[in-house]
């Protein structure tokens, strides 16, 4: 029940941040008069991109960086206030500028005005715009429109602020630039004839299914196996039966024990939505962005933004206990003790997450990028398809969580990676423990150790911070160029807690099984579940300090960060068995309800689908948005309409009948292979009496 308050705690407080940062009618309370917003430039200026489209015109999407000049009192106040990670870098403003616009406006200027106007190049100590290679046509948009932009920003902002900008064109766009109309390549050829057959079969498996539900005059028909394998075969696709799937319940004893992981992956999932969302708005141009920073000066919202990185850990521990419970229950099973079980394990594995994955990969490296609805299409949408034109391999390697970082095609599918390598790591741990059952606690030292000493010897031998003390700061889509994400968020050997505390967590589970009752009511499990809550609390609930203070005058500060990161996996591994083995308890029985179920079974589906949603939505944004306390509600419903409506086609047209197809108890692929050979043998049949 701790568990299920903590969540609801998250999404509600992240939620309603005028609870913390506004007034009681919604306007913000500045934190220092000295920082006024209305005396610094807005951070986003865009003219109006349809207009300017429809005039023939070309717009432009241009990072200007305000030059520094000590003198002037209103340069102090921007440095001091960019100077803390919680505010934006407003010294970095975004513009969209119209071209015609721009040259109305700069037509009656003298020769001696422009170079007034025009700004020397400096360098500054961070990334604030894509690599070039993005933008193929980047050097010809500069080259013909990049000194107009300049003088048309700087004239803006010297007259309102008595400012200048170096600003640096990113990309442009006009009415032709569209690449909805290109030519087809063999890739959007391949991704648009696979959306079709994939349509295609399930109208006519459908329609077949129907077709035998009237011969069956069966009510419940689409729950059973039809008894005649071309029967089978043939409604592998079909909706309602894939849809019915959804909600059949658990049969087997181990699976009724964790069908409450279903619930809590829904609302894992649903939390996930929710702060990727908050991020999106945090890096798409606002209104009034002086919300999110309020958000983070308040000590209770910081503490919850600086907890949220260990969600994906509940993710990492559902993952660990299932494959480890699963394991070993299998293993107990056998009268031998055989390596070819990891072989079939991966195998399977891989047959239920690559179909999906792959199309995924193909839909947003082909025919997503075509369609443009707004100016940071190219930014967002065009980035994301470059990187899955070209770093596919590195996903399908499951590496992405280690090479090329800042160029990951699908940026949430590092969780992938990481997840397969854990799921090779703890399989192969296990098999050898019961091998060799003397190996058991140098396994179990090793994954301790790793856990504790991978993110502390990261944090001390880079100097990073304890937590994900980020703030406002990433200006590039999901933290792609932000140091702790990479170095401690994404790899192996920094992320391992979660997992491996699973994996522990099932070895148990497996160990108690016949006395689990006893087990979750002794006094040292119930000290164990106490001491693990108080780590949490302890851990995190001071964790706002992390701003105020300088973390690096502290030697102390990576072992922090390693118990920090820990000691949610462990929290979530200890909750689980407790869950396990207390059939009574009311969460337990408010996650396995009959509501939840589906939604968790569509996890994975939706946990790919909602960020073409979130890249779509930031990708349609034309100008600034008007937001208030109220933005990221009315997002996050809509995120998780879209996310959990797209879920279920792709649930429905790929990720299950590819389950079906190539996970079923009935080998469809010798099936197939056994008509197409006799199919051969009639036709060769059919050629030899006709020429012999």
């Amino acid at each position: 029940m701790r568990k299920a308050v903590g969540v609801i705690a998250v999404v509600v407080l992240s939620v309603f941040p005028n609870i913390w940062c506004g007034s009681s009618d919604g306007e913000v309370v500045a934190r220092d008069p000295e920082h006024d917003y209305s005396y610094m430039p807005k951070l986003y200026q865009y003219d109006d991109y349809g207009k300017c489209l429809k005039q023939g015109s070309v717009y432009c999407m241009v990072r200007s960086l305000v030059k520094p000049r000590p003198s002037s009192e209103l340069w102090r106040q921007i440095q001091n206030f960019s100077a803390d990670v919680r505010h934006y870098r407003h010294n970095l403003l975004d513009r969209g500028i119209c071209i015609d616009e721009c040259l109305r406006s700069i037509g009656g200027l003298a020769k001696t005005q422009r170079d007034e106007l025009r700004v020397d190049s400096f360098q500054v100590d961070f990334k604030y715009r894509f690599k070039r290679k993005y933008f193929p046509h980047l050097l010809e948009h500069q080259q013909l429109y990049e000194d107009s932009v300049s003088l048309c920003i700087n004239q803006k902002l010297k007259s309102s602020y008595d400012l200048q900008a170096l600003s640096d064109i990113e990309y442009c766009q006009d009415s032709s630039s569209s690449s909805l109309y290109d030519p087809l390549n063999t890739f959007d050829s391949l991704c648009i004839a696979i959306i079709c057959f994939a349509l295609g079969l399930a109208v006519l498996s459908t329609l077949f299914d129907y077709y035998l539900r009237i011969q069956s005059q069966l009510e419940d028909h689409f729950e059973k196996v039809p008894p005649k394998i071309e029967n089978q075969f043939a409604t592998i696709c079909s909706i309602p039966r894939n849809f019915k799937s959804l909600s059949c319940p658990p049969r087997s004893t181990l699976s009724q024990d964790f069908m409450f992981l279903e619930g809590l992956r829904f609302v894992t999932m649903v939390t996930i939505i929710h702060l990727h969302t908050t991020v999106m708005l945090m890096n798409i141009p606002v209104e009034h962005p002086e919300l999110f920073e309020e958000t983070l000066h308040n000590p209770v919202m910081t503490t919850m933004s600086l907890f949220t990185p260990n969600l994906v850990q509940s993710f990492f521990t559902i993952g660990g206990i299932l494959m480890a419970v699963n394991l070993l229950d299998t293993m107990s099973k056998q009268t031998a003790f055989r390596w070819s079980l990891l072989w079939e394990k991966v195998t399977n594995r891989l047959k239920r997450i690559l179909p999906l994955y792959l199309f995924i990969i193909l839909v947003t490296a082909t025919i997503y990028r075509r369609f443009r609805i707004g100016p940071l299409h190219d930014r967002i949408v065009g980035v994301e398809s470059q990187n899955c034109q070209h770093n596919w391999w590195i996903n399908l390697l499951f590496l992405n969580n280690y090479l090329k970082t800042d160029e990951t095609c699908v940026q949430p599918s590092w969780y992938l990676s990481a997840d397969f390598q854990f799921y090779l790591f703890g399989m192969v741990a296990l098999m050898v423990i019961q091998r060799f059952p003397r190996s058991a606690k140098c396994w179990v030292c090793f994954m301790i150790a790793l856990n504790l000493l991978g993110p502390g010897v990261t944090m001390w031998i880079q100097a990073l911070p304890p937590l994900m003390a980020t703030g406002t700061r990433p200006v590039l889509l999901l933290f792609t160029d932000d140091e702790w994400f990479a170095q401690l968020y994404k790899p192996f050997h920094t992320s391992s807690a979660g997992y491996f505390y699973g994996v522990l967590a099932g070895m148990v589970y497996h160990r108690v099984k016949p006395s689990g009752d006893e087990f979750i009511n002794r006094k040292m499990f119930k000290a164990v579940k106490i001491i693990a809550l108080l780590v949490v609390i302890i851990c995190y609930v001071p964790s706002y300090l992390i701003y105020d203070i300088d973390w690096k005058e502290y030697f102390w500060m990576p072992f922090y960060g390693s118990i920090a990161k820990n000691c949610w996996g462990f929290l979530c591994a200890v909750t689980f068995i407790d869950l396990a083995f207390n059939k009574k308890n009311r969460l337990r029985s408010l996650l396995e309800s009959r509501s939840i179920l589906p939604l968790g079974k569509l996890t994975y589906s939706v946990y790919h689908s909602h960020y073409l949603i979130l890249m779509a939505i930031s990708s349609a944004i034309r100008a600034p948005l008007a937001n208030d306390v109220f933005t990221p509600i009315s997002f996050t419903v809509l995120a998780l309409i879209l996310s959990y409506g797209l879920g279920l086609i792709v649930f429905l047209l790929v990720e299950q009948p590819a389950a079906n197809l190539l996970t079923g108890k009935t080998n469809y692929i010798e099936f197939i292979a056994e008509q197409l050979m006799q199919a051969a043998r009639r036709c060769f049949k059919k050629i030899n009496k006709k020429c012999f």
